[in-house]
């Protein structure tokens, strides 16, 4: 059966539409990971369309749960026969929601017809505000024709046509200016949500489009080589889910969805669609004689199955990671906090204060220019007095003979973030201990975000 692209829809379509099975969040984000993105444009990525026996297979191969394999007779259910029919009769559409309500009052259906008056207004930005000065609805008496109602609005324009905005320019170029038309639907007696009133919500569903004019059935909305030529408004619906599904199915051959089933699985087999496997090779030792890998074939052609175990692993475990993080959040621990940064991530954080001797007379600093930390003023003041008298060389010398490039603490300390990832850091150690026990190499070097500290070599 060859697809028409119309039939493709992303799993959230197969999902609201009743098809696809309902699953918790945690496992419609493995579904979505796994399933991918079509990749096209970086600023926007939609997940990769699917038909309806594409969603039946992962379905049924997910609930199978990790490990389970199938030959394509062995994917034949209820849920694969409805795909079946689904694919080759009926098809997603957005149509009007069926449970949208309307207030019922007031449930008008016309035109307003405005002619406008304008007037000087100095805080308007050209000087000239509108008002309405007359006002008619078209479903009721006294209304004028159309005819009419333009020759009101011409009259208008003749009458303001030589009024000039703050600039000098004229106000008014034609009769359109004097008039207006909106259509017209009443007043409305909810807030929002009524289906007269306010916008009309849609639904997804999977329907059959029925001709209003000849009540004959079609799949798909026929398209033109130019766009399409046909719309979903022009049509009633047959909607899927208001059918006998039993009756739908009891006709179907299983020897047909076999075929569709072993059509279907070579698409779900791709570079971009990496969802099934059957047989694949495992590269063991290299043999050093015959320069090759020794290699192991596993499965077994034309048995098959889902690849997804290891994303729906990684899903789960983040998920965790993530509620302990938002358990965690906000906690403080010897002066440390715990700040979550997004899905899955987040660490303890504290800042210190480091006190930097710098060249005195400097007024930027660079990564290349001298310059020295301390954890205490006094220490910093020490040392930069230790530097301006010690005896040394240097290019230029003052009229009393003392060498340039003197050294001075920066009046303000500057500020340091820590982080590390181990509460038992954190109980072990304040931030500024911390700090202290990674430059003299206390702390382990895969936990010291701090400095490095080269070890031996043997």
């Amino acid at each position: 059966m060859k697809t028409n692209e119309q039939a493709k829809q992303p799993m959230n379509n197969w999902v609201e539409a009743g098809f696809a099975k309902e699953r918790d969040e945690l496992t419609r984000d493995v579904f979505k990971k796994s399933i991918g993105t079509n990749g096209v444009h970086r600023w926007t990525t939609t997940s990769l369309p699917l038909t309806a026996m594409e969603m039946a297979i992962l379905d049924t191969m997910y609930d199978a749960g990790k490990g389970a394999e199938f030959k394509p007779k062995d994917l034949v259910n209820d849920h694969t026969r409805m795909a079946y029919v689904i694919d080759n009769n009926w098809a997603v559409y957005h149509v009007p929601d069926r449970k949208q309500e309307s207030c019922g009052h007031d449930e008008r259906d016309c035109y307003n017809y405005q002619i406008y008056e304008h007037y000087k207004n100095k805080e308007a930005h050209n000087g000239w505000s509108r008002r309405v000065i007359k006002e008619w609805y078209t479903d009721e008496d006294g209304c004028p024709t159309l005819e009419e109602f333009d020759k009101l609005a011409q009259e208008q324009y003749e009458k303001e046509k030589d009024y000039k905005d703050s600039r000098g320019s004229r106000l008014l170029y034609s009769r359109h200016s004097c008039h207006n038309i909106d259509h017209y639907n009443g007043e409305c007696a909810w807030d929002k949500g009524c289906k007269h009133h306010h916008t009309h919500r849609n639904e997804t569903a999977l329907i059959r489009l029925v001709d209003k004019e000849d009540g004959r059935e079609k799949q798909f909305l026929h398209k033109s080589r130019w766009g399409r030529s046909e719309y979903v408004h022009q049509f009633d619906y047959r909607f899927w889910d208001e059918e006998d599904h039993e009756a739908l199915i009891a006709d179907v051959s299983d020897s047909d969805v076999v075929r569709h089933i072993r059509a279907t699985i070579p698409k779900m087999k791709t570079e971009a669609r990496d969802w099934l496997s059957s047989t694949w090779t495992e590269y063991t030792d290299y043999d050093h004689e015959s320069q090759t890998w020794n290699k192991v074939q596993h499965g077994k052609r034309g048995v098959y199955r889902l690849t997804w175990w290891g994303t729906d692993r990684c899903v789960r475990e983040l998920a965790v990671r993530d509620a302990d993080y938002d358990k965690l959040n906000g906690t403080e621990v010897n002066g440390w906090v715990f700040k979550k940064d997004g899905d899955a991530r987040g660490a303890w954080k504290a800042t210190i204060n480091l006190w930097t001797v710098v060249p005195l007379n400097t007024y930027r600093r660079s990564s290349d220019q001298f310059a020295m930390n301390f954890l205490y003023k006094d220490e910093a003041k020490t040392a930069a007095q230790q530097i301006n008298t010690a005896p040394r060389l240097s290019h230029s010398y003052g009229v009393d003979g003392a060498p340039g490039r003197l050294v001075k603490v920066e009046e303000k300390p500057t500020k340091l973030d820590l982080e590390n990832e181990y509460a038992s850091l954190c109980e072990k150690y304040t931030p500024l201990e911390y700090f202290v026990a990674c430059h003299k190499g206390e702390v382990a070097n895969e936990s010291n975000r701090v400095c490095h500290h080269e070890e031996e070599q043997e």
